[in-house]
C-alpha cells in the first residue's frame, strides 16, 4: 500500500518527522498489521512486535499508547490509501474504542481524500444487486451476519457471500468501509 498524503493533527511535529525520516513505517509491525487487516491495531510500550527503536521514539515524545488504522477507500486497484494513528498519553486498550475507530476511519478516509484532491478510481459504475443493497443497509445499522440472516430469512453463509461480493465490488477491506463507500456512491439511503 502506498501512503502518499498525511495530515498531522496532534502528534509532535518532530516525532512525525523522525518516524518518517528513519523509515520506521517499513519495520513497524503494528502499522503493517493495520494495512493488512483494515482493523484497529493497539500499540503500547509493551507491544512485542515493534522494534525497540520505534518504542523508544514514542517514549521520547509521549505517544506510546494508541491505535493505528488503515483505509484504502478510493483506489484499491492501485493500493493507495491512508493511515490513521490515534495516540495519547492516557489512551488505553478498549474494545469499544477500537470498534468506534473502525466505524469512523473509512469516513475520515473519504473526507480526507476529497479534501486532498483525490479522485475515485473505478473501472466503471458500481452496481449492487437488490439483495446486496439490502445487506449493506443492515450492515449500516450495525447488524451482524447472523442478525441479518434472521431478518432476511436466509442462511448466515448466504449473508457472508453477499458481504464478500459487496466488499469486492466496492474495493473495501472491511464492512464499515463498504458502508462508507456505498453511502458515498449513493447505493444506500
Amino acid at each position: 500500500m502506498i501512503v502518499d498524503r498525511a495530515v498531522n493533527v496532534s502528534f509532535p511535529e518532530e516525532y512525525a518527522r523522525e518516524y518518517v525520516s528513519r523509515d520506521y513505517f517499513r519495520v513497524d509491525h503494528v502499522m503493517w498489521n493495520a494495512l493488512a487487516t483494515g482493523r484497529a491495531q493497539y500499540c503500547s510500550e509493551g507491544t512485542r512486535e515493534r522494534p525497540r527503536e520505534v518504542i523508544e521514539l514514542g517514549k521520547d515524545f509521549g505517544v506510546q499508547d494508541g491505535y493505528v488504522l488503515a483505509s484504502r477507500a478510493l483506489a484499491p486497484a492501485e493500493e493507495e490509501g491512508s493511515l490513521f494513528s490515534f495516540k495519547s498519553r492516557s489512551m488505553r486498550h478498549d474494545g469499544r474504542a477500537a470498534a468506534v475507530l473502525e466505524l469512523v476511519t473509512p469516513h475520515l478516509e473519504l473526507a480526507f481524500s476529497r479534501v486532498a484532491g483525490g479522485e475515485e478510481v473505478r473501472a466503471g459504475p458500481v452496481s449492487l444487486s437488490a439483495r446486496e443493497k439490502e445487506v449493506v443497509s443492515w450492515l449500516k445499522e450495525g447488524k451482524s451476519s447472523w442478525e441479518i440472516s434472521v431478518i432476511l430469512r436466509i442462511s448466515e453463509r448466504t449473508v457472508n457471500f453477499h458481504v464478500y461480493n459487496v466488499l469486492r465490488k466496492l474495493g473495501a477491506i472491511n464492512r464499515p468501509q463498504a458502508v462508507a463507500i456505498a453511502a458515498r456512491l449513493g447505493l444506500v439511503d
